[in-house]
């Protein structure tokens, strides 16, 4: 059972992931990406210092950021977003979207906690969500969503599932789970 956490504290990671979110977004659109992945990382240090477990959140926050990273270089392939200030490269996420998936993963066990074990509604808040927030980044000016009402289906799909994956990290990498023939127990 995971112990609760207070409402300050709740508050806070939202707070501080919306301030991330924000800081990365006009990052981006304004070219100063690396100005955004500073303060995302101090947002990212805030989390990882008050955590009551220190390494599990370093392994939710290595592996989001690599699934996340790998979801939004194949949104950029597929031709469903393109990015302002492309930076480091053109053809991958760039930085500020890297350092808003590490954002995001300090939300996955205090502000998106109730997420973890409910799957349809993981699906729906990421289905909804998730283009909301890429239409929220073009109207920043950081991000470009493929016009038509297709692209956005499927930018809506690929999230609802992608928040599957996102909101079972923290259950899988519990230290208490041990994984026996293949199977999470």
């Amino acid at each position: 059972m995971a112990s609760p956490i207070s409402t300050s504290r709740l508050l806070t990671n939202l707070v501080l992931f919306q301030v991330g979110w924000f800081s990365c977004a006009f990052g981006g659109a304004l070219g100063f990406p690396w100005v955004a992945s500073a303060a995302a990382a101090i947002i990212v240090l805030i989390h990882l210092l008050s955590s009551m477990d220190l390494t599990r959140e370093i392994k939710i926050l290595v592996v989001l950021v690599a699934l996340g990273t790998l979801f939004d270089t194949l949104l950029l392939q597929a031709t469903l977003v393109s990015y302002q200030s492309p930076v480091p490269f053109d053809d991958i996420a760039p930085v500020w979207i890297v350092a808003l998936w590490a954002c995001f993963a300090t939300t996955l066990t205090t502000g998106l906690r109730w997420l973890n074990n409910r799957v349809l509604l993981a699906f729906a808040f990421g289905f909804i969500g998730g283009p909301l927030a890429y239409l929220g980044g073009e109207a920043l000016g950081a991000v470009v969503v493929a016009p038509g009402s297709l692209n956005l289906f499927m930018l809506a799909v690929a999230w609802g599932t992608m928040m599957i994956v996102v909101c079972r990290l923290p259950v899988m990498l519990r230290p208490d789970r041990v994984l026996r023939a293949g199977v999470y127990s």
